[in-house]
């Protein structure tokens, strides 16, 4: 019997993360909505090479790395064009809702936030889990189901005397960019607190939804999932927040409870992004998007849903089949072929979210779309007039 050698939960986890990273999937294209999985492969194999020497391991924060999180800190105020920021040890969820409870009157009148129903779902049910126990009431706001974004309309549609906070993500969870400021521009007429939802990568490839003369937004959450930390060990995701206005209490600083592997795998991956060539290949991923969103174009019964420039993301729709069992069969190919929208939006019931990445090649984009004609013309009425005796 083969003796291995005793490994650490940590150890463990790297080891398992390293594997993971070998055996991905080349013919990905899920996406979740606004980056939440999207992870530069820069950034993937910086990821690796920072993990495997442990050479952070008990090293104390210094001067060095507090200059270091000062320059991060400074490089997402420029980016968003808001003027304070915290770096957090916590998902943008508990940022969230910590944030909240802040903007809440200290009185026991209830408030109602109003929240697009185009933010990510998982954020959507974490939140509410978040403040079962307030005095606050999540109202979740329909959107334009020919744009794909909320508008002023449907804010007032669910507008209540106590609107504390308006949240919206940048993309949204269908890749689109919601109006800003004519959202901004109800909120405050409401006087409540505009909220946007974004990420580093979204930021370092779109520009500001913030005017730098006179800032629309008033917090700016985000998570730094695309710089290579999905989740730390103690299962949340570091984030920041940015804001017009100093932060208060808890929200002021906490970045000292993160780890410094962490926070120095953080600032390194920000650093590289922010230079010309570390998004050349997140520039290459929407190219390839284009051709692909070309390419189903030209297929019978598939239409662009929802797609928007520059965003790594898009919603098609296939009519006339039955999309969960093209997804098996295409699984059967080593094909991931978006995600499913039917469960959270009804009304999508026959589209797919799915996106590009930097992992993809031009032969890649032309075989799944090949691959994807083939299966909408065998599963159609016109293309299998006989349905199979077996269905497995």
């Amino acid at each position: 019997m083969t003796a291995f050698p005793a490994c650490s939960e940590n150890e463990l986890t790297k080891l398992m993360r390293n594997r993971a990273a070998r055996d991905s999937v080349a013919m990905n294209f899920f996406a979740a909505g606004a980056y939440r999985f999207f992870t530069p492969a820069l950034v993937n194999e910086q990821t690796i090479r920072l993990q495997q020497p442990d050479r952070w391991r008990g090293k104390l924060l210094d001067n060095e790395y507090h200059e270091q999180e000062q320059r991060l800190q400074a490089g997402l105020q420029a980016l968003s064009a808001l003027p304070h920021c915290s770096l957090l040890a916590q998902d943008r969820v508990t940022t969230l809702a910590q944030l909240l409870r802040q903007l809440a009157p200290e009185s026991n009148k209830r408030a109602s936030v109003l929240i697009g129903a185009t933010v990510a779902p998982a954020i959507r049910h974490a939140l509410r889990c978040q403040l079962k126990y307030d005095a606050i009431d999540l109202v979740v706001v329909d959107y334009d189901k020919q744009q794909g974004r909320v508008s002023p309309k449907h804010l007032q549609a669910q507008a209540a005397d106590n609107v504390l906070a308006v949240i919206i993500g940048w993309p949204n969870f269908f890749s689109l960019l919601e109006d800003v400021e004519q959202i901004a521009r109800w909120s405050h007429q409401q006087q409540a607190s505009l909220i946007v939802l974004s990420d580093p990568l979204a930021m370092s490839l779109l520009d500001s939804p913030c005017n730098p003369a006179a800032p629309s937004i008033d917090f700016l959450l985000g998570e730094f999932t695309s710089l290579g930390l999905p989740v730390n060990r103690q299962g949340c995701a570091p984030g920041f927040v940015l804001s017009a206005q100093p932060l208060q209490g808890d929200l002021e600083q906490r970045a000292g409870t993160q780890s410094i592997d962490e926070m120095a795998l953080i600032i390194e991956s920000f650093h590289l992004l922010a230079q010309p060539e570390g998004l050349q290949g997140v520039h290459q991923s929407r190219r390839l998007l284009d051709r692909l969103l070309q390419k189903l174009s030209e297929i019978n019964q598939l239409s662009i849903r929802f797609s928007a420039p520059h965003v790594l993301e898009c919603v098609i729709r296939v009519g006339a089949i039955d999309l969960q069992k093209a997804q098996r069969i295409l699984s059967g190919h080593n094909m991931l072929a978006g995600y499913f929208l039917a469960d959270e939006y009804p009304e999508l019931q026959d589209c797919l979210l799915l996106g590009c990445s930097d992992l993809h090649s031009v032969e890649d984009i032309d075989k799944f779309a090949s691959k994807i004609n083939t299966v909408v013309k065998n599963l159609s009425t016109a293309g299998c007039p006989v349905k199979p005796k077996f269905d497995r």
